[in-house]
């Protein structure tokens, strides 16, 4: 891509994400949890950008979220008189058995793959640690709305770079490929 490609799409990105800054601030059910769609938008490009993983990227989220629900609600029922006893132990089991699940039970050659983005199932762990259990629809929302912000920005991107490839040779450098 160009440096001129390059830097509109950096001013690109910059609109898309205010574009969806001003929809989500005026949304009242999940205006606080904006802030969780950048949990999920740099964990769609480091896992490749590929809008044909939205689901899933998806669906993982969605695992993270129930996964990290479970949590909560362990840890709340309050199991172990030492706290840190007991979020020790419900850790280890938890998310040993999330990554069991994820990473072997349904690697990328089982079920296309779908259950298999470990990253993003953790992207939605976090986001509902922040919010609690009684959130969970919200951070869903939110991390969905991250990851389609990612295809949004990575869909402009190409386009661009497309817009430059058909321009004659300017003698502009050209930045890395993606």
């Amino acid at each position: 891509m160009t440096r001129t490609a390059t830097i509109l799409w950096c001013i690109l990105i910059g609109a898309l994400t205010g574009v969806y800054a001003i929809i989500w601030a005026n949304l009242p059910t999940v205006q606080n949890y904006m802030w969780i769609a950048f949990i999920a938008l740099p964990l769609y490009f480091c896992c490749g950008a590929d809008p044909k993983l939205f689901l899933q990227h998806a669906v993982c989220a969605v695992c993270g979220v129930l996964w990290g629900v479970l949590t909560l609600a362990l840890l709340e029922m309050g199991l172990f008189a030492n706290p840190n006893v007991g979020l020790f132990v419900i850790l280890l089991v938890v998310v040993g058995v999330c990554c069991i699940v994820h990473m072997v039970v349904f690697p990328p050659t089982v079920l296309g793959g779908v259950l298999s983005n470990a990253p993003m199932v953790f992207g939605g762990y976090a986001g509902i640690f922040s919010q609690g259990r009684t959130q969970a629809l919200g951070v869903i929302a939110t991390l969905i709305g991250g990851l389609a912000l990612g295809v949004l920005i990575h869909m402009g991107g190409l386009m661009l770079r497309k817009a430059a490839a058909s321009q004659p040779e300017t003698g502009e450098p050209q930045l890395e490929a993606d």
